[in-house]
């Protein structure tokens, strides 16, 4: 008997081990429009939201629900804008445009649109730490602005003191900056100071699920602040990932 505790208890300190070793374990899928280019993905109230990219087919999906796919409502935008990244801040939603250096600000509940602001860089990715609006555009560079989109600071993204260029996607987590590396299916996380702590390359976990080669790359990083979970998905992709993530990921 003493042998049988002895080998269960044993048991039970690899498997902790083999947790602690892991930086997160996708835990389930979800169905993922795969019409959808995705530029922006995030959680409000518990339920998720996704901009849509390419000239003539921008749109936002609203209020998705995970374990369906189906949104309570979609919003199409101007044929002459390719929308990228959005976050809520300050109860508005906020819509980069890729080329056409404005931003779009809109009434979440009703969609409908209350303003454009002029926006000097071309738009990629869009978060916010409640505090300021956190954008990127593609080079190595990530802008914290205010609601009238002023500079307030600007970090520059480094990975062993080389430069991390074509930052794309961009979700604030924990205080860490999470972002999606655009031609890649990497996830850099990155600190206040701008430095990358740790990079994730999901290829491995996801290459089997569907053929990588017949869609586009990873975008859209959504994290659930009830479960404290991290979604992730790509363009065209078929597919919504929810993530555990264990604590040493920030070590």
């Amino acid at each position: 008997m003493k042998k049988v505790f002895l080998f269960i208890f044993l048991l039970l300190l690899i498997t902790g081990c083999s947790n602690n070793d892991k930086d997160y374990e996708i835990i389930n899928k979800y169905p993922h429009d795969s019409n959808t280019f995705t530029e922006g993905l995030f959680f409000y109230n518990g339920s998720l939201n996704e901009s849509s990219g390419l000239y003539n087919y921008s749109y936002f999906y609203k209020d998705i629900g995970i374990e369906t796919g189906l949104s309570s409502d979609k919003k199409y935008f101007d044929p002459s804008l390719f929308i990228e990244g959005c976050t809520l801040y300050k109860d508005k939603l906020y819509f980069l445009t890729y080329k056409e250096h404005k931003v779009l600000v809109l009434d979440y509940d009703s969609l409908e649109i209350l303003g454009e602001l002029d926006y000097p860089h071309e738009g990629w990715g869009l978060t916010t730490d409640g505090k300021y609006l956190i954008a990127s555009d593609g080079t190595s560079n990530i802008y914290y602005l205010d609601e009238e989109l002023n500079e307030i600071k600007i970090i520059s993204v480094k990975y062993n003191n080389q430069e991390v260029t074509n930052i794309n996607e961009l979700e604030y987590i924990d205080g860490y900056i999470w972002a999606n590396i655009w031609k890649t299916n990497k996830i850099v996380i990155i600190n206040s100071s701008g430095n990358v702590i740790k990079e994730l390359d999901l290829t491995d976990d996801i290459k089997d699920d569907f053929d990588l080669s017949s869609v586009d790359v990873m975008n859209g990083i959504a994290y659930n602040k009830e479960n404290k979970h991290v979604y992730i998905t790509g363009k065209y992709w078929p597919y919504i990932y929810e993530l555990k993530i264990y604590k040493r990921i920030y070590k």
